[in-house]
């Protein structure tokens, strides 16, 4: 039976200074560390605004519903706190009647089980010193059952509120078809077409201080309220949220019990959407700024000009004291200290407070596990990811024998690295693909020594099952252009197009407009560099249904047509790609 519980810290340093290695006096100090997060409730409730005149009373917990959110538990999660492995109920054929019944009966009753409120916590390390609790969060474990009830209700609660269209769009976390990268890309966007057209951009980017944690649980429920959350399901999510206890388990040892005041419980399937719906007004405290948000990390970006930095000055002032009064009226506190502004452009601000603090302004920043500068440099990311991708491939290559061993560990531990916003790659320098790129040389190689024969670098990698990292990197754009392209709203870019396109009528299907252009960087943006691509490739492959069979049809046409071969049918990159890609002296 697998738990997928990791060993938890050794050894810790507690408030006095004094070193303690007691796995029980370990656990009673995180569990001190993560209560003192959570938040009083201050009368009185405020009562937002009515969000829509839609009603979402009640769940459907029908045995096929129940069935299919049993079906979907993976048999790897760890059993919960009532010590049910999910195969178990997997394999119990009157689970599903079971359940029905059981859930239906306490909605109705407006009960959420006393024994599901208790949850386990696990620390798991963030970041800085591993002896140090504020290095850790905590994840909480619940009951396998409870989180088949969780799923239930996160499901139909999202139905409704995509059709009732109270998700922001400029929110991209905990949502099917958004993320990391669907948010970077409205971003960036954003900044590099108005630096095109000579406007400077100021963002601005919040920390809110433990957000998931400080949630206060009845100005929740009246923004639920707000949302046409009603009864039974109000009174059940009532219950759901009140009077729940943790403990912190180290190894085999847990801490005392303490009360848990407030908050949406992060490892739990439902409270990311109910932290969503909580910050939903964030995306509308401004109407100047285009606002980006991915769950509590909140940017607001300011487009200006040389004429207008005062009154824009002035607005964002507007807009800060509009936040600092939101934050202060729904208890959600910022960390202004750990607020940052980033100027895109030569136009500069006068300085900026925040709750009576200046903001720093900084000339590079981590974003979402993506770093550049405030000329959209990428070259920071690069400086970040080498070195860790470059120690993971000497751990692999020191500790293990087998080439087929060290080229899976690869592709699990490195190639994600790689990876990650690899769709921005084109405004970083060429020899920051470079360096990308001799990584994984550098590994294949290593993976050569134990053969006896020899090769090129593509022979190599046709060998141990790899791909360039640059031609990883034009698939992945491709097929996150297709998700866009094929109306899954991961964006609401407007790209789709029938002008602009290529010449030839008999390849004109599903083809994307082209932004215009005036300078060299904005050329090699995501929405321009892979818009000429797509626009080449045949009909057939832009109009596949799925992207299972856009993979597919990517993959073929390229080995059929071999990459020169291929980059000479997509003619903006023909001769140019690799001096776009590498420099003129390649590779």
């Amino acid at each position: 039976m697998k738990t997928n519980r990791k060993p938890g810290p050794q050894l810790m340093i507690d408030d006095a200074g004094q070193v303690i290695t007691d796995d029980n006096q370990i656990a009673n100090l995180f569990n001190k560390y993560f209560s003192a997060n959570y938040s009083v409730e201050e009368e009185p409730i405020p009562h937002p605004t009515e969000m829509t005149t839609f009603t979402f009373n009640e769940i459907c917990f029908s045995e096929e519903t129940v069935k299919k959110a049993i079906r979907q538990l993976s048999n790897s999660t760890s059993y919960g706190t009532d010590k049910i492995p999910p195969c178990i109920l997997k394999h119990m054929i009157y689970a599903p009647i079971l359940l029905s019944s059981l859930f239906s009966l306490l909605q109705t009753n407006s009960m959420y089980p006393e024994i599901w409120k208790y949850s386990s916590i696990t620390p798991i390390f963030k970041n800085g010193n591993r002896s140090d609790t504020q290095s850790y969060r905590g994840v909480h474990r619940t009951a396998v059952i409870a989180k088949i009830l969780e799923k239930i209700i996160s499901k139909q609660m999202l139905n409704y509120l995509t059709n009732a269209n109270l998700i922001p769009s400029s929110q991209h976390a905990f949502l099917p078809k958004k993320s990391c990268q669907s948010c970077h890309l409205t971003f960036l966007e954003f900044v590099s077409s108005n630096r095109d057209d000579g406007n400077t951009v100021a963002t601005i980017y919040f920390d809110l201080k433990k957000a998931f944690d400080k949630v206060p649980h009845q100005r929740l429920l009246v923004k639920l309220k707000s949302h046409g959350i009603g009864s039974p399901l109000l009174d059940f999510l009532k219950s759901y949220l009140q009077n729940r206890y943790q403990v912190v388990q180290i190894r085999n040892v847990v801490s005392e019990p303490s009360h848990i005041s407030s908050g949406v419980l992060q490892g739990t399937i439902l409270g990311p959407l109910l932290f969503l719906i909580y910050i939903h007004d964030l995306s509308s405290i401004s109407t100047s700024a285009k606002t980006f948000l991915y769950a509590d990390d909140l940017k607001l970006a300011y487009a200006y000009n040389q004429h207008t930095v005062a009154s824009m000055h002035r607005t964002i002032e507007n807009d800060l004291k509009k936040l600092s009064e939101w934050s202060t009226l729904w208890q959600m506190p910022f960390s202004p200290s750990k607020c940052h502004l980033l100027i895109f452009g030569s136009q500069k601000l006068p300085p900026i407070f925040f709750n009576n603090q200046e903001i720093t302004e900084t000339t590079s920043i981590k974003d979402l596990g993506l770093s550049y500068t405030n000329t959209l440099d990428l070259s920071p990311h690069v400086k970040q990811i080498s070195p860790k991708a470059t120690r993971l491939c000497g751990f692999i290559c020191k500790n293990f024998s087998s080439p087929a061993l060290k080229t899976r560990l690869y592709k699990m531990y490195v190639l994600p690295l790689l990876d990650y916003c690899s769709i921005f790659f084109g405004i970083m320098p060429s020899d920051g693909r470079k360096k990308l790129e001799a990584i994984q040389r550098c590994f294949t190689r290593s993976l050569s020594k134990c053969d006896a024969s020899q090769g090129s670098y593509m022979e190599l990698y046709d060998r141990y099952g790899l791909q360039p990292v640059w031609i990883r990197r034009l698939k992945n754009g491709l097929t996150f252009l297709f998700k866009i392209t094929h109306d899954q709203d991961i964006l609401r870019m407007n790209l789709l197009t029938n002008q602009n396109g290529p010449r030839d009528t008999r390849n004109s299907e599903n083809i994307i407009k082209i932004p215009k252009f005036k300078k060299a960087q904005r050329s090699n943006f995501y929405s321009i560099r892979y818009a000429t691509i797509w626009n080449a490739l045949p009909n057939s492959i832009r109009n596949s249904r799925t992207i299972r069979e856009f993979k597919i049809k990517i993959k073929q046409y390229m080995l059929n047509n071999s990459t020169h071969l291929f980059l000479n049918k997509i003619g903006h990159f023909s001769t140019q790609f690799f001096n776009i890609e590498f420099g003129p002296k390649g590779l």
